[in-house]
């Protein structure tokens, strides 16, 4: 059997934030600029995909990159 621990983890500090009011929320960007990768990562996010594309016989390349940040819940019924 495989633990996953950084699940783990993110599951305790859910319940944390949950007991204070705050709540973890993904950010989700995406960019075809090779030079914003550089500047993404200097912020914290991470690529979780890449993809090459080809229209009018160009090609082009696009990256999705990702952080999760801890915010302060809207509602607090949630």
């Amino acid at each position: 059997m495989t633990v996953d621990f950084d699940i783990l983890k993110r599951n305790e500090l859910k319940a944390a934030a949950r007991l204070v009011g705050r709540a973890f929320e993904d950010y989700e960007l995406f960019t075809n600029s090779d030079k914003n990768i550089a500047f993404y990562k200097r912020c914290g996010f991470e690529v979780f995909d890449e993809r090459e594309f080809t229209y009018n016989r160009n090609t082009m390349r696009s990256w999705s990159v990702k952080k999760t940040l801890l915010t302060m819940k809207k509602d607090m019924n949630d």
